[in-house]
Parts: C-alpha cells; sequence; structure tokens
C-alpha cells in the first residue's frame, strides 16, 4: 500500500471522527427532530432494524458507501476490513460468539467514532506490513469451496498447507456473522448450507442432522482435492481440536489423518498446543476446548 492508498484512509478516518462529532454535539431536542439520515444504499432485510438501532443503520449505510468510493482498490479494501470489524460491536447481538439479542447503551455518533478508531489501527498495521513485505512476495486470494474442487489451473503447486478446518458442533460462522454478511452482501443462505462443522447443523434432532461421518467425507474430499495440488513430500498442517458429538467426545486428530491415508497422505507427528483462555472464542457451553493438536501430514 502507497502513501496515496494511506492519506485516502486518514482522511477517511478524520472524516468518520468530524461527523460523529457534528451528531454528538447535536441537542437532545434537535436531534430527535432531525437526526442524521444517510441517502446511501443499506441491506433491504428484517434483520437490519432487528439486529440494529436505527439511527446506527444510518451511521453504517454513509460508512459503507465511503468504503466504496475510495479510488483504488487497496484502500478500499482496508475501509472494508475496518467497517466489518465494528458491525457486531455496533448491533444488538451480544458478541462474536454469542447469538443472544441485548441493548449496549450505544448513541448516536458512536458507530462512526468505532469505525474510525478501527480504520486508524488498520491502517497503521497495513503500513507496518507493507514495510515488512518484499517485491518477491505474491499472493492469491479464491473464494471457492473445497467441497465443489475448485479448478487447479487457478493455483499454481504447492510445497506447503497450513490450516484449521471448523471444528464439528462448535461454531456456526453463519449465524455469528450474519450481519456481517448481510452488510457486504454476501449470500448468507448459501453459505449456512455449505458451512462445514456448523454447530446448529450437528446440534439438529432432525433426521438430516449432521454426524461424524458427515465431517468425515467432508474431509476426505477435501484431503483428495489437496493430494492433487500439493507437491510430493509436501507438507500439510492442521490444527484441530476435538469436538463433542450428541455426548460424544470426537478426536478429531485422528479422523482427519484417517481420512488423509485414504487420499495418499501419511502421518508425520502430532503436536500439542494448549490455548490460552484470553485466546479461545468458542462459546463454552458447546466448545470446553482447552488444547488443540497440530497434525503434520506428507504427501506420498
Amino acid at each position: 500500500m502507497d502513501s496515496g492508498d494511506v492519506d485516502k484512509l486518514n482522511g477517511l478516518v478524520n472524516k468518520a471522527n468530524n461527523l460523529s462529532d457534528q451528531i454528538s454535539l447535536r441537542s437532545p431536542n434537535l436531534f430527535a427532530e432531525n437526526p442524521f439520515v444517510s441517502d446511501a444504499y443499506r441491506p433491504d432485510v428484517k434483520a437490519i432494524y432487528f439486529w440494529f438501532e436505527s439511527f446506527v443503520v444510518e451511521e453504517l449505510a454513509e460508512i459503507l458507501s465511503w468504503c466504496k468510493s475510495l479510488s483504488t482498490k487497496k484502500s478500499e479494501t482496508v475501509a472494508t476490513v475496518a467497517f466489518s470489524s465494528v458491525i457486531v460491536a455496533v448491533s444488538k447481538q451480544d458478541s462474536d460468539t454469542r447469538y443472544v439479542r441485548r441493548e449496549k447503551n450505544l448513541r448516536p455518533g458512536d458507530t462512526l467514532k468505532k469505525f474510525a478508531r478501527a480504520l486508524s489501527s488498520a491502517t497503521h498495521k497495513v503500513e507496518e506490513f507493507t514495510d515488512f513485505v518484499e517485491d518477491r512476495f505474491d499472493r492469491k486470494l479464491i473464494c471457492s469451496s473445497l467441497l465443489d474442487n475448485p479448478d487447479l489451473d487457478m493455483v499454481d503447486m504447492v510445497d506447503l498447507v497450513v490450516c484449521s478446518p471448523p471444528y464439528p458442533n462448535a461454531f456456526s460462522y453463519h449465524l455469528y456473522h450474519m450481519t456481517r454478511m448481510v452488510w457486504l452482501g454476501m449470500d448468507q443462505p448459501k453459505f449456512k448450507k455449505q458451512e462445514i462443522g456448523s454447530h446448529r447443523k450437528y446440534s439438529s434432532k432432525g433426521a438430516n442432522a449432521a454426524t461424524v461421518g458427515t465431517f468425515y467425507n467432508e474431509m476426505e474430499c477435501i484431503f483428495g482435492w489437496l493430494s492433487k495440488l500439493l507437491k510430493k513430500d509436501g507438507y500439510a498442517c492442521f490444527v484441530v481440536g476435538d469436538s463433542t458429538i450428541k455426548g460424544e467426545k470426537i478426536d478429531n486428530t485422528s479422523l482427519l489423518s484417517e481420512a488423509a491415508s485414504h487420499q495418499g497422505f501419511i502421518e508425520v507427528t502430532r503436536i500439542e498446543r494448549i490455548i490460552q483462555k484470553t485466546k479461545k472464542s468458542f462459546n463454552p457451553k458447546i466448545g470446553k476446548i482447552r488444547q488443540e493438536h497440530i497434525l503434520v501430514l506428507r504427501k506420498l
């Protein structure tokens, strides 16, 4: 990111702070009669006014229009990430990992202030990262479900894969990030159907509820795709923890190792990792995970 992008983003920080100050300085009576109203786009779904105060909706709509109007893709991306980071905080959703509704005593102008702080922090961090990255480094971002076996022509053969697949029955990304996905124009219902490991999918009592076999089959499918992507003698490292499904503890590390063995991988080692309590993101009622394992596999 060059200095021009940084200037654009810092300008947006100032713009958000200034509008926040203007809104906050209005007297209660005047504000009630003449609240800030944005003429920008906002999602036309019932969830918006269920999860957000009306004045928050207006501020989010304005911020999103600013992000989209930035003249470079890099600056737009950084601003949109900062926008996304404050959505749950200014909603009535309790937190990123607790899907219950509560009042947060937000005041008009608070959303703009939170965005300004998030964008200022993101801009600073991207500046630092830009100084660190050398010209020889490259990256390619592909948005696709591995269960759909993406076209391998999109990516080069690789030496190393590092990832952490969703643990079955521990998290529901489609649920906890629903408001973000709606504001960002993502297809949340489609993602809900495709999500691997969703707590709701595994806790369902219906005939179509997910099982241990569901997760095994999904991961075996993914290992089949990875076996074509990874070079011979290349390594795949998976950070994974145990799950509890219908009262039974599931050793996901062994499950992954077995699924991988059917697709041309051998297990090299397992490394135990203790999770810091302050870093845990799971709802403690469904994800009492105290440790994870790093499973190292090698492609034959």
